[in-house]
């Protein structure tokens, strides 16, 4: 799935010789993507948590959520289950 799929499996350190001194680049890529999602998804809840808080409490109560369940309705979901971990 990644654009990086085709990267060279590992690249030597400067000065050092090609066996077994690599960088694993998929490796790497792999955990830059996981640090962009994760930053990603936290950007996200934390732009849901301010919008809802932002809501007056009688909207708050149509949509059946009392202003202290919004950071665990966001985080969980409407009915604790967790949408993305």
């Amino acid at each position: 799935m990644s654009s990086l799929s085709h990267a060279v499996v590992s690249i030597p350190f400067a000065g050092s010789d090609a066996h077994g001194s690599g960088i694993g680049v998929k490796r790497l890529a792999a955990h830059f993507i996981a640090l962009l999602t994760e930053a990603r998804r936290r950007v996200a809840l934390h732009r849901a948590r301010r919008e809802l808080f932002e809501r007056p409490d009688d909207l708050l109560k149509d949509m059946g959520l009392a202003r202290s369940e919004i950071a665990w309705v966001v985080e969980h979901g409407r009915f604790g289950h967790a949408s993305r971990k």
